[in-house]
């Protein structure tokens, strides 16, 4: 589990290896119950990078919201949004959003009050009954191919980000570029 502070936000990061979701709108609902004054987003373990590319995705939609170019009605959609990069729904829900069947996942507890969002995670971790996973957001080859063609990040992109240290922070700063863009195209 991560405690991370975005903002005026507490943000708790579970993860889950191995999850059965058989209907991923009612499992999100039924989270959102359980956690309500905190607020919620659950995603695809193997569509985000790592910490920061959560830690940017909600700044960015909080700025969003704050500057009145939100494309969503609610932060949890406009954090999906920003994770995705996108700025249609269907198509973040496609990318990185929840599907039917075993998946690892990553849930994000919000709240502007800490004890409701740590009083959230413990009712998650509670009812999913689990091991919560921290090193679910370590990036492995694998996951860095998958974002790579997630995301359409081409080799030669990739490529012109020579001045960073390593594939994963030159892929962090593309993810970071088409997030902060999303605020423009609106």
């Amino acid at each position: 589990m991560y405690k991370i502070q975005v903002e005026n936000y507490t943000v708790y990061i579970l993860g889950f290896r191995e999850c059965y979701i058989e209907d991923p709108a009612s499992f999100i609902r039924m989270l959102r119950e359980i956690c309500k004054p905190a607020e919620i987003q659950v995603l695809r373990a193997d569509c985000i990078l790592n910490l920061e590319h959560i830690r940017f995705a909600i700044f960015y939609a909080l700025k969003s919201i704050e500057k009145s170019v939100n494309i969503a009605k609610t932060l949890p959609l406009e954090i999906l949004l920003k994770i995705a990069a996108e700025d249609q729904i269907d198509e973040a829900l496609s990318k990185v959003g929840l599907k039917k069947g075993e998946q690892d996942i990553v849930i994000l507890i919000l709240s502007e009050n800490d004890d409701h969002a740590r009083i959230a995670s413990g009712k998650v971790e509670k009812m999913l009954g689990g091991k919560v996973e921290p090193d679910i957001l370590k990036p492995t080859e694998d996951k860095i191919r998958r974002i790579m063609e997630l995301f359409g990040i081409s080799e030669n992109r990739l490529k012109a980000e020579h001045m960073y240290p390593d594939v994963e922070a030159a892929i962090l700063n593309i993810l970071m570029e088409d997030i902060a863009l999303t605020m423009v195209r609106k």
